[in-house]
C-alpha cells in the first residue's frame, strides 16, 4: 500500500477544538490554522512485514483492538501528525485498545473510528494476504511442476 488518505473528521474537530483552546494564538491566527486543519489521515504500510501478521493473529481474538491496532500502526507509517499512540511495542491487543482510548478521548465517534480502523486494517491486511495467497500458488506451481517432471 503506498500512502493513502482517509476521511477523519474527528480529527479535524480534535483539532480545531486545540486551536480555539489555545491561548496565545490571535483570533487571525486561530482562523489561519481552523482554515489549513484537513479532515484527512494518510495511511502507509509499516516498514517491519511482520506487524500485518501480527495484527491479521490478534484479529481473531478481538476485533476491535485488532483493528484499531492497524490503524495505529498505518497512521504512524503515513507519517500525518497528531498520531493516536506515539509507538507499536510488538503487542497489538493493548496498541489497539490504547489507539481506541486516545480517539474517544479526542471526541471521535465510535463510527468514525470502526469506519477509518476497517479501512486501515483492509488495506494492512489485504496486500500481505494477497502475497502470501500468490507465494503459496507459486510454491504449489512450481512444487507440481517438479513432480509432473520427475515422473516423465
Amino acid at each position: 500500500m503506498s500512502k493513502i488518505t482517509i476521511e477523519a473528521p474527528g480529527q479535524a474537530r480534535w483539532l480545531i477544538d486545540r486551536i480555539d483552546k489555545a491561548e496565545k494564538l490571535t483570533e487571525e491566527q486561530r482562523e489561519r490554522k481552523r482554515a489549513a486543519v484537513s479532515a484527512e489521515v494518510c495511511l502507509a504500510l509499516p516498514a517491519d512485514p511482520v506487524i500485518p501478521r501480527e495484527i491479521r493473529h490478534c484479529t481473531r481474538i478481538n476485533w476491535i483492538r485488532g483493528t484499531c491496532a492497524a490503524l495505529g500502526v498505518a497512521w504512524a507509517a503515513g507519517g500525518t501528525l497528531h498520531r493516536p499512540v506515539a509507538h507499536y511495542a510488538g503487542v497489538p491487543l493493548p496498541y489497539g485498545g490504547a489507539v481506541y482510548g486516545e480517539l474517544t478521548a479526542r471526541g471521535w465517534t465510535d463510527a468514525e473510528i470502526d469506519a477509518a480502523a476497517l479501512d486501515a486494517y483492509t488495506r494492512l491486511i489485504e496486500p500481505s494476504l494477497l502475497t502470501q495467497i500468490l507465494m503459496e500458488e507459486t510454491a504449489g506451481n512450481l512444487e507440481s511442476g517438479a513432480t509432473r517432471e520427475a515422473a516423465a
